[in-house]
């Protein structure tokens, strides 16, 4: 860390994924979290900075490991920023608070109180409460009877005791579990739905009668106020259990603040909502809709003003797949991906020409069987599109899965940087002849053909840092590839592949490819390079982001 590295970077997406329109109040918690327990917490999924960030000439840095946050000259202070899908944005600053010193009163005793909607959710309460034990019991008595009695909610299943200290509290809580079995014990109040109290009343009608017996619970607490011993901890606890009423205020827990408890637990019952679906028959030879004549989309079958909706039918006739294996099953190579764009820009741009950008792959396309794969494009404003790819699946509580997305945008030949054309390798080039043929070697991947770097001669030299050539002889038995496909995946797959391992090499860091930058076709191809054996193509890079002609 560097002395300007002053201020720590993290995110709550990182922790648990994205939290959509929770993401302000989540980033809020974790925050107040971290000036709680003064530390700064890592992003666990870093490795290393994005190329286009320039930390060295800012105060900020990505914390890697857990940290004590320390406090300089200055209060401790966060910062938290909420994007919302709305378009809404929260931006807010939190400061440390130094609490004031308490002196609190040991042996007094103190009202508890838990409550849920259901007898179950009552017990799993108490279950969080035992199973936290010891962090519970961290806080003062006093705090943790002031947040039960003044700062919970009540539903229609509570319970309410008394307790002087933190071992009276837990014995008090697993008895409280034996009365919730059905074994009532005295000195725990019990009110559950539908079921009589100590009165006779059920909870409900408790709590209906509440409002009118106001005047009465308003002039007992004032008595009480008065006299505070006219009735023991104990026995307003009961009164409040049975009767629905407030027999505590805030005088009765005196210097008490609010502390973290475990909370509310949900029911687990499930109730599930409506779910976009589209009219996809699997059984059926074709899907219904507009014929493609391209090599990978087979039909547009949707169409709106916004929205359209293709579909690919995928077997293991496709080489791109039967040469393709990971963990043993054919797996659609994630560079097909640019013969995909390709094709949409054909139909939406008018070219194979595009600008690819966003690439992110979620799960693997495999198919052992033929299968059909959907494609959704979203057309934006500024002429963008959207992309989805995805496919249906037998499971009810998660008919999709999604395979990857991208944005495509007409190339603009301003932004084209032809480099410095085609060159040669020099002396002494490292040849790459790797192959994953045996199984011995394989490790559950095995890249045939077309990807059979004993077949497809790759050379590659590195000049310096920006300046990488790299030079494939691609088997006569392939050239086919290039009519097929705009850009052959197993080329592509191989540069790609290269770049990231000279990159991980440079850094002892993992990269995938596309991980960075944006990645430009042309549409355009030399003349015949694949008729010229003694001229094979180069391809020579000079930046992260992937370009290719």
């Amino acid at each position: 860390m560097t002395s300007f590295s002053t201020c720590a970077l993290s995110s709550l997406k990182e922790n648990i994924g994205h939290t959509v329109g929770a993401a302000g109040v989540g980033g809020l918690i974790k925050m107040s979290l971290a000036l709680d327990s003064q530390l700064i917490y890592p992003a666990s999924g870093f490795e290393v900075p994005n190329d286009f960030i320039k930390f060295i000439d800012t105060p900020f840095y990505v914390p890697d490991a857990l940290a004590p946050w320390e406090r300089r000259e200055h209060p401790r202070r966060g910062a938290v920023s909420g994007f919302g899908f709305s378009g809404t944005n929260g931006h807010t600053v939190l400061e440390e608070f130094p609490a004031p010193e308490r002196s609190l009163e040991a042996g007094r005793t103190y009202p508890f109180l838990l409550s849920a909607p259901t007898a179950a959710q009552l017990g799993w309460l108490i279950d969080g409460f035992l199973a936290h034990a010891g962090l519970v019991c961290e806080n003062p008595l006093v705090d943790i009877a002031y947040t039960l009695v003044r700062r919970r909610k009540r539903y229609a299943a509570t319970l309410g005791f008394a307790a002087a200290d933190h071992e009276e509290f837990l014995a008090k809580l697993r008895l409280a579990k034996d009365a919730l079995a059905g074994n009532p014990r005295e000195d725990i109040a019990l009110a559950l739905p539908g079921e009589a109290t100590a009165t006779g009343q059920s909870a409900a009608t408790a709590q209906s009668a509440q409002s009118t017996q106001s005047k009465a619970m308003t002039l007992l607490r004032k008595r009480i106020a008065e006299m505070p011993e006219l009735f023991s901890v104990a026995e307003r606890v009961d009164l409040m259990v049975s009767d629905g009423g407030d027999l505590f205020g805030d005088a009765d827990f005196p210097q008490a603040r609010v502390c973290g408890l475990p909370g509310h637990v949900f029911d687990t019952k499930a109730y599930w909502g409506t779910v976009k679906t589209y009219n996809v028959y699997e059984s059926e030879p074709e899907l219904p809709g507009t014929p493609i004549g391209g090599q990978l989309l087979d039909r547009r079958i949707l169409s709106t003003p916004t929205v359209d909706l293709y579909a690919m039918k995928l077997d293991l006739t496709r080489w791109f797949l039967h040469d393709h294996q990971i963990a043993g099953t054919p797996t659609m190579s994630g560079t097909a991906y640019t013969q995909l764009a390709a094709e949409l820009a054909r139909l939406h741009f008018g070219s194979p020409a595009y600008e690819l950008s966003k690439m992110m792959f979620k799960n693997l396309i495999q198919v052992t069987d033929p299968r059909t794969i959907l494609v959704e494009v979203t057309r934006g404003k500024d002429g963008s599109l959207a992309v989805e790819v995805f496919s249906q699946t037998d499971d009810a509580t998660a008919p999709f899965v999604g395979h990857g997305s991208f944005v495509l945008r007409p190339l603009n030949a301003d932004r084209i940087d032809p480099g410095l054309g085609f060159t040669d390798v020099g002396e002494g080039t490292e040849r790459f002849g790797w192959t994953s043929d045996a199984a011995e070697d394989s490790q559950g991947m095995r890249f045939s053909g077309r990807w059979d770097l004993s077949k497809n001669a790759m050379y590659y030299e590195r000049r310096d840092w920006h300046d990488h050539v790299i030079r494939l002889d691609l088997n006569p038995d392939y050239y086919a590839d290039l009519t097929d496909f705009a850009i052959s995946p197993s080329i592509l797959d191989l540069v790609a592949g290269i770049i990231s391992w000279e990159r991980s090499m440079a850094t002892g860091k993992t990269y995938l490819p596309f991980s960075y930058g944006k990645l430009r076709y042309t549409g355009a191809r030399p003349a015949s390079p694949c008729r010229l054996p003694h001229r094979p193509a180069v391809c020579r890079g000079q930046r992260p982001d992937h370009r290719h002609r």
